[in-house]
């Protein structure tokens, strides 16, 4: 998955690489931009309403409400998208992406504020992850943990 962001889940047999899809980042997206715009609308129709007009402000808030329902609608398919694919994981359906049993070496690279683990597989194949801060202490950590302090198996 050059360039995109995802999250890696690490397991006894090998590491999931977990894409998050055009649909699941648009699904958050709306959900963020729902609950921020209920929040808005709300205190809108607050306002309107104790000062200008009552039922305007009833009005509005009831619109509040509506976008509040989005946002939870959109956040729980969020959610439910996720959850399926952990589901997959845990259950066993799905092998890792980078099998253990594949894996031979691996190196951390610190790029200043990012730390970079290139992976090497058998048959020469090199996978690539980056992070930054405390993520990328814990990639490293991960990574040192499947496969040995040397970073060898």
């Amino acid at each position: 998955m050059d360039g995109t962001i995802a999250t890696l889940w690490f397991a006894d047999g090998g590491v999931y690489v977990i894409g998050r899809t055009a649909r699941h980042h648009r699904l958050l997206r709306w959900a963020g931009g729902a609950a921020f715009a209920a929040a808005a609308v709300a205190m809108t129709g607050m306002g309107i309403g104790n000062a200008v007009n009552a039922r305007a402000g009833d009005v509005l808030f009831a619109g509040a409400g509506v976008l509040g329902v989005f946002a939870v609608v959109a956040a729980a398919a969020g959610w439910a998208l996720s959850a399926s694919v952990g589901r997959a994981i845990r259950s066993g359906v799905v092998p890792p992406d980078l099998p253990l049993a594949e894996m031979r070496w691996a190196r951390s690279t610190d790029e200043g504020e990012r730390v970079r683990v290139t992976v090497g597989m058998d048959g020469g194949g090199v996978h690539e992850f980056m992070a930054a801060g405390m993520t990328g202490a814990d990639l490293v950590r991960q990574f040192g943990r499947l496969l040995g302090t040397d970073g060898t198996r």
